[in-house]
């Protein structure tokens, strides 16, 4: 399945961050890394694959890069640690998709850094991030022993830059969000929204966000806030909930996840400035039979890597196979990459 691709070398994890040789330990993950026969710059962008009990790490081009051995993705890990550090881990990881955090054997946890093509091990759920940012998950007991209600931070240089939260999230390295409120951590300005709307991106004074409206029996919608007012940019089906949008790294379009609640996921993309929403699978207007899509995120070069279900039509030769494609927002030309994958590394870089 793998051609003109080498092994180049098993890379095992040690306990600290030092070069050279280490002995193979069965409590810590490896790093396999598969790169192609000829040298070239390690990607700085791919595709996140749960796969036999391992992470695989695949390139935007569909060729397998790193296999983390022995290492779980955070949506796929098995609560091998105590719960309520598992539990914080886990939210830790939700709340900054940028960054790639698995359990590895034992229940430790590690941080794929993919300059080094390294795991790095994290001793506690807590993550130092660009321009003296950390954040860090803490735990409180529910009612329910088995559950608990993790609370994400966000510190610079030791001054607290948004309260302890349960739906804390980075939109981007610049940008993090709650419920109803957003911060853009570079000019310091401030968003407030309504709790049925999700944050896509900003770009300057303007926070993007994608709205389900009280009534299904009216359109979603997408707008622009500012202080001044806020302008419509596209309209989205009835009768679906958005969950999930994200603005492609030049800030001209957003792609925007829904559902009807209990069912499969449809992918729309809505242009910042002027143009027409469009679902990214099927025809030019969304139907209940369009393909199932979901956006997993955006190329540094703008494409938007989406899974697409499989479509039939009349002809067989128009017909497409499920996968992940990346897609042109322009033209909404599509390249197949890779089969299956549940979320991207190093998505949306800015």
């Amino acid at each position: 399945m793998i051609r003109r691709l080498a092994l180049l070398f098993v890379l095992t994890l040690t306990a600290g961050c030092g070069t050279g040789a280490a002995v193979v330990q069965a409590s810590q993950p490896q790093v396999v890394l598969v790169r192609p026969s000829e040298p070239g710059p390690a990607p700085r962008q791919g595709l996140v694959v749960d796969q036999d009990g391992s992470t695989l790490l695949v390139s935007l081009d569909g060729h397998p890069y790193a296999r983390l051995v022995g290492a779980h993705p955070s949506w796929a890990s098995i609560d091998t640690a105590p719960r309520a550090r598992n539990a914080a881990f886990k939210a830790l990881a939700q709340a900054i998709p940028m960054e790639t955090l698995v359990e590895g054997p034992g229940g430790r946890w590690y941080i794929w850094d993919s300059a080094a093509a390294r795991l790095h091990p994290l001793g506690e759920p807590r993550l130092r991030l660009a321009g003296g940012i950390v954040a860090s998950a803490k735990t409180r007991a529910t009612d329910d022993t088995t559950a608990y209600e993790v609370y994400i931070s966000i510190m610079r240089h030791g001054r607290l830059l948004m309260p302890p939260s349960r739906h804390l999230k980075f939109i981007s390295h610049d940008l993090i969000a709650t419920e109803t409120q957003a911060v853009d951590l570079v000019t310091g300005t401030r968003w407030s929204f309504s709790r049925n709307c999700v944050p896509a991106g900003s770009s300057g004074v303007e926070l993007f966000v994608a709205c389900t409206p009280a009534s299904l029996n009216r359109p979603a919608h997408v707008i622009a806030l500012a202080a001044e007012g806020k302008r419509t940019l596209g309209l989205l089906p009835k009768g679906l909930f958005v969950y999930e949008a994200m603005l492609s790294p030049d800030g001209n379009y957003i792609s925007a996840n829904l559902s009807p609640g209990c069912g499969p996921s449809y992918s729309f993309l809505v242009p910042t400035r002027r143009g027409h929403t469009r679902p990214l699978a099927g025809s030019g207007h969304w139907s209940p039979k369009t393909p199932p899509s979901k956006a997993l995120g955006w190329t540094q070069h703008n494409q938007l890597a989406v899974f697409i279900a499989r479509s039939r039509s009349s002809s067989c030769e128009s017909e497409s196979k499920s996968g992940i494609y990346l897609v042109n927002p322009r033209t909404l030309g599509r390249r197949f990459v890779y089969p299956s994958a549940s979320a991207m590394w190093n998505p949306g870089l800015r």
